[in-house]
């Protein structure tokens, strides 16, 4: 008797480390997929379609910034898509590239349960940042799902304590904050404008920004809030060298 519990007791050891081997096998071995994206020079057109609404984008230059944008360091994941189109997904974009020889590509863009994903039907599932979305988004002239954080939009509600100074002269754009002198640098995108810190000459309207991590030694960001074809203007300190990627600069500083 005493042997036949031995026989069971050695049985049931070796069928769970068999079952123990294949479980970590299978995830050892679980395929790695890796997001397929076109040649721009292949496109006709990219369309991109939210909540009913479409925009469709010819230009070459802007088809190409977005495939970067998507593409980031060549995309790989282990989670596999086996749908058509994303499950549970909120704030969902529909990105449909049209070959110039006829065919499309499709893929989804959306955030879930506070993540950010890029989603390639019967490819692959593949994380993204939250600040890879949303410049992504403002790259392709698209806002933000109401349902995201409202913690890294240019709306912030901590209150600004900073005071920036602009000269009354017309002829000299520099803004001037504790003995720091800052010049016109570049075009950002709204993505790209992290908390406001202050005003300029006390103007409620008149708001800087963080730009990204950087410090605010280095760069801030000018905003006029006027609700008329509002652009920010990406301003860097007189002493600062550096000079971040992915920015349109001015021709001259």
């Amino acid at each position: 008797m005493a042997n036949q519990k031995r026989i069971f007791a050695l049985i049931g050891i070796l069928l769970f480390a068999v079952l123990a081997l294949g479980i970590g096998f299978h995830f050892i071995t679980k395929r790695t997929y890796e997001l397929h994206l076109p040649q721009s020079e292949n496109l006709e057109l990219v369309s991109l379609k939210q909540n009913g609404e479409e925009t469709v984008i010819h230009d070459s230059g802007k088809i190409e910034e977005i495939l970067n944008r998507i593409g980031g360091t060549q995309r790989t994941t282990k989670e596999e898509s086996i749908q058509d189109t994303p499950v549970n997904a909120n704030g969902e974009i529909r990105v449909d590239f049209h070959f110039t020889e006829g065919g499309t590509s499709t893929l989804f863009i959306y955030e879930k349960n506070g993540k950010y994903f890029i989603e390639q039907p019967y490819n692959g599932i593949y994380p993204m940042g939250e600040e890879e979305y949303l410049r992504l988004l403002a790259t392709c002239g698209m806002e933000p799902s109401d349902l995201l954080s409202n913690s890294r939009t240019p709306d912030d509600s901590s209150e600004p304590s900073l005071d920036f100074q602009m000269p009354d002269n017309p002829s000299v754009t520099t803004i001037l904050h504790d003995g720091i002198e800052y010049h016109p640098y570049g075009i950002p995108e709204k993505a790209d404008m992290s908390e406001q810190i202050g005003t300029v000459n006390g103007d409620a309207k008149h708001k800087v920004y963080a730009f990204r991590d950087y410090p605010i030694a280095d760069f801030i960001i000018e905003f006029y809030e006027s609700g008329l074809m509002d652009t920010p203007m990406l301003f860097r300190a007189t002493d600062c060298n550096t000079e971040p990627e992915d920015m349109y600069i001015l021709e001259e500083n």
